[in-house]
């Protein structure tokens, strides 16, 4: 989350440094495409595809994955297509303005990630599945107790083989 909010932030000032009528202002834009490079590589660059595979639930690991890989490759290719026409003097002349288009669609993907990303620290496969299986908002899944069903039942004198005395 600190890694995109940094990279919304930084792609934000390029675009308002592109707006500034100052002539040395473009150093100050490679500067900052230089702090996106570097804090996109040490945060959301190395960690995305593990975050796609470990979080999802583990019955839907395959196809998550899958999503994860064809949407990477159509944003890939129509952002490719249409990227060389935005910037281009000849057709939409943005410069570094076009920073503006990708913060934005970065801000609201902070949002989202704040929405939907669950706290999965200290957490097996086995309880990410089962916080899925109950239902449990992602916001919740850091403040939410599991309570393990086999110690529940040696609290109440029920383990495993033994008789509740009705039979």
């Amino acid at each position: 989350m600190a890694g995109s909010i940094t990279l919304a932030i930084t792609l934000i000032t390029i675009g308002l440094i592109a707006i500034m009528p100052y002539k040395n202002a473009i150093w100050a834009q490679v500067v900052f495409m230089g702090i996106w490079s570097f804090v996109y590589q040490a945060t959301i660059g190395s960690v995305a595809w593990p975050i796609i595979t470990e979080v999802s639930k583990s019955t839907l690991r395959g196809q998550t994955q899958a999503l994860a890989t064809v949407t990477t490759g159509l944003v890939g290719a129509v952002s490719g297509v249409l990227l060389p026409f935005a910037v281009n003097p000849d057709q939409g002349n943005m410069k570094g303005k076009v920073a503006f288009i990708y913060g934005t669609i970065l801000t609201l993907s902070c949002v989202g990630i704040w929405r939907w990303y669950p706290e999965t620290k200290g957490r097996s496969f086995a309880e990410i599945d089962r916080l899925f299986e109950m239902g449990v908002d992602p916001r919740k899944f850091k403040e939410t107790v599991l309570v393990d069903e086999t110690s529940v039942g040696e609290k109440a004198g029920l383990t495993k083989g033994a008789s509740n005395g009705s039979g």
